[in-house]
């Protein structure tokens, strides 16, 4: 089964390095890139994926919360997890 993995974020220079570092730590894992919620919830509709990845804090922070439901409820092994409050 191949492992895809999409990472959401609105940051150019964070997008680039953690793709970059997963690409060099999991050579297998297929890795899709989007710079904002719209774009992730139009790519999550045209296929499946294994992981989504996506920054909490981008300045459409509803919109983001609500892609990642989407993705859940049309992907049923997507988990949502929150990051640990601190």
């Amino acid at each position: 089964m191949e492992v895809r993995l999409l990472l959401v974020d609105d940051d150019p220079c964070v997008l680039q390095a953690v793709s970059q570092t997963l690409r060099h730590f999991l050579p297998a894992v297929s890795i899709d890139t989007c710079m904002n919620p719209t774009s992730a919830l139009v790519r999550l509709l045209g296929g499946s994926f294994s992981v989504v990845l996506s920054d909490f804090n981008m300045p459409l922070r509803r919109s983001t919360i609500r892609v990642l439901r989407r993705a859940s409820a049309l992907q049923s092994q997507v988990e949502l997890n929150s990051p640990p409050r601190r």
